[in-house]
């Protein structure tokens, strides 16, 4: 009898060491996600973004609206700005005025996330062009705040707020190695 317990109880503690994979459903999207919220911290839209290592691309924006990315992990640097014009043609809107502020966190999904980087952009090229320290020509000319990553902070987002009185259209570009 002591046997026949003994063998059932090791069945049991077998069974209970099994691991079980599950997945969850991803309906809409197989990417990350951003999202825009507007001034009353509201969800406008969620947006599919990329994994990989570049974004390029245009998004409109009401006054007080902010777009947060998905928070990355990247190898050596991760870059959040805007270009005055991407390569599909889309222009951002002149005479506005948005926030960017880059975050790092230790874990990814994190609430302790730290803000690193903040600045107030332009969106005219002739006030950056030459005068703002964050100003680039590289593949077009663009804005952008970049973080290295540390031992203890290793995950990174960015969140673009548009504090004009106005909607514009911005030619958003995130970016890391």
């Amino acid at each position: 009898m002591k046997k026949l317990i003994s063998c059932v109880l090791v069945c049991v503690l077998m069974l209970t060491t099994l691991t079980v994979v599950s997945y969850a459903d991803v309906s809409d999207y197989e990417g990350a996600f951003g999202v825009i919220t507007n001034a009353a911290g509201e969800i406008v839209r969620i947006i599919p973004m990329p994994r990989q290592a570049y974004l390029d691309k245009a998004f409109t924006l009401t006054p007080g609206d902010t777009l947060t990315t998905y928070q990355y992990e990247p190898n050596s640097v991760f870059g959040a700005g805007f270009k005055f014009a991407n390569a599909n043609g889309e222009k951002t809107t002149k005479n506005g005025t948005v926030l960017i502020e880059l975050f790092g966190s230790s874990t990814i999904g994190s609430d302790g996330k730290t803000r690193l980087k903040e600045y107030t952009f332009s969106t005219n090229l002739e006030d950056n062009k030459g005068k703002n320290p964050y100003y680039e020509n590289v593949e077009g000319d663009h804005v952008v705040l970049s973080v290295n990553p540390t031992s203890t902070m290793r995950y990174f987002n960015a969140r673009y707020t548009n504090k004009s009185s106005f909607t514009i259209n911005l030619c958003v570009l995130v970016c890391m190695d």
